[in-house]
């Protein structure tokens, strides 16, 4: 399987593990920026630049790693 293949794919599992444990994450991490990784949190933060940092920290590729914000209020966008 190519590099990006799989990348796609480790995505997809971490996205689809965020969602189906939204509820326990939320308990946990409202208000945070939170990092996965293999189905884990390696690591969260309320700023996405510093989030970013401790990922590169952890010797880790960005492109490796699903972020998402956690909240209890669904966001509000204004366009």
């Amino acid at each position: 399987m190519s590099e990006i293949a799989s990348l796609f794919k480790e995505h997809e599992f971490n996205e689809r593990w965020f969602w189906e444990t939204y509820e326990e994450l939320v308990e946990k991490y409202d208000g945070f920026f939170i990092a996965i990784y293999k189905q884990k949190v390696i690591d969260y933060d309320k700023s996405p630049g510093e989030l970013r940092r401790k990922i590169l920290a952890k010797g880790l590729k960005l492109s490796e790693v699903f972020v998402e914000y956690v909240s209890k209020k669904p966001l509000e966008f204004i366009l």
